[in-house]
């Protein structure tokens, strides 16, 4: 009896720019699939231990919740180098480790966005599958094709721990959920496998808005917004009104401070307030901050770092975080002193450790202040 295989390509973290992507419409396709087993991107070693990959966002906070509360296994099917041959080929022994600051040059740089062009079946258009087919396919000198030749191997075994898992659940329906450059080579790989039958995510439609309506959550509305307003993303495209919705959400849900300061930022975001109006407010809504209140989403995976995978002062306090906004809109303004006196305030009257302020120090000059 063959097993019916499913792939659907994604790019990690994707979710949460994006309203056709974003963390409901997956939930609702999973009940339109209603898959047996759930596939997920990650090897089995670190499965065990609940190491999942930090800019990974549909596993953590989709994927799994899903599968528990609906009670589908999870199966781990990727592969990595192993830690000597990542030295050889790095310099460092753990991929996943980011580096003491994120840079440009960096291995695991910040997540973001350049343009949000993608819908929930992108993997499947056929100008997409050309692209990374061509990527795939072009040879760079020297040592440089390391990174091909190593993602080629990659989906390789990855298609073989896939096959692996339909020989072991035969006649059921596996949902592989996978990076969407591994998408069409795995498939390639398993096309003659007389053990499955592949069939396009598509085949299952996009959910309807009821569909995708009953499966919208509060921590969703948390995430896009610290995504979209506090990291990295602000730089770039976003999706204004998608992102004040789910604003109006959090303010339904609870006012707090946190929502408050995603308010003002937002406000400064659309062009709609200006710095020096961004100021009083933030100086008002400073008086009422407890101190160790926390953002309720933060992305933060290793909290001995100050930075987030998509944000570089992801792991601060609301409290700090604030002086961090106060700092960037006092150097609009050009009152730089003003902006000496706020990192200097985070660094007394937080409990960093020294490899923190380190970072803070790092990050403050990249994106508050260079002087």
């Amino acid at each position: 009896m063959k097993s019916n295989l499913i792939i659907l390509g994604v790019n990690h973290a994707y979710q949460l720019v994006s309203r056709d992507c974003q963390p409901a419409v997956y939930r609702a396709f999973f009940d339109r699939v209603n898959p047996d087993l759930i596939g997920i991107q990650r090897t089995p070693e670190k499965y065990a231990r609940m190491d999942l990959q930090e800019y990974a966002y549909e596993q953590k906070e989709i994927i799994l919740p899903y599968a528990l509360e609906k009670s589908v296994p999870i199966f781990p099917f990727d592969w990595n180098a192993s830690s000597n041959d990542q030295l050889l080929a790095y310099g460092i022994n753990d991929s996943d480790q980011p580096a003491f600051f994120r840079g440009e040059n960096s291995l695991k740089k910040f997540t973001f966005f350049s343009n949000l062009q993608e819908d929930f079946f992108y993997s499947e258009r056929k100008e997409v599958i050309k692209q990374n087919n061509e990527w795939i396919q072009t040879k760079s000198s020297g040592e440089k094709d390391f990174a091909r030749r190593l993602f080629q191997y990659r989906t390789y075994m990855q298609a073989m721990s896939i096959k692996s898992i339909v020989d072991s659940h035969p006649g059921k329906t596996i949902l592989i959920i996978v990076e969407h450059k591994h998408k069409v080579d795995i498939e390639s790989i398993l096309s003659n496998n007389a053990s499955m039958e592949i069939i396009q995510p598509s085949k299952f439609g996009y959910p309807t808005n009821e569909e995708i309506s009953q499966h919208k959550e509060v921590n969703d509305a948390y995430a896009v917004c610290s995504f979209n307003i506090l990291g990295l993303q602000a730089n770039h495209e976003i999706d204004m009104k998608w992102v004040e919705e789910n604003l109006d959400t959090l303010r339904e849900h609870d006012y707090t401070s946190e929502v408050k300061l995603l308010e003002v930022k937002l406000e400064l975001l659309k062009g709609t307030i200006t710095d020096t109006e961004a100021i009083k407010r933030y100086i008002e809504l400073e008086k009422g901050l407890n101190y160790y209140q926390r953002f309720t989403y933060t992305g933060v995976k290793d909290k001995s770092r100050i930075d987030s995978y998509f944000d570089p002062f992801g792991n601060l306090s609301v409290k700090n975080r604030l002086r961090v906004e106060l700092g960037k809109s006092f150097y609009n303004i050009k009152q730089q002193d003003k902006v000496q006196v706020l990192k200097e305030e985070i660094l007394s009257m937080s409990s960093l450790t020294i490899f923190q302020e380190k970072q803070l120090e790092a990050y403050w000059n990249m994106y508050i202040s260079t002087v």
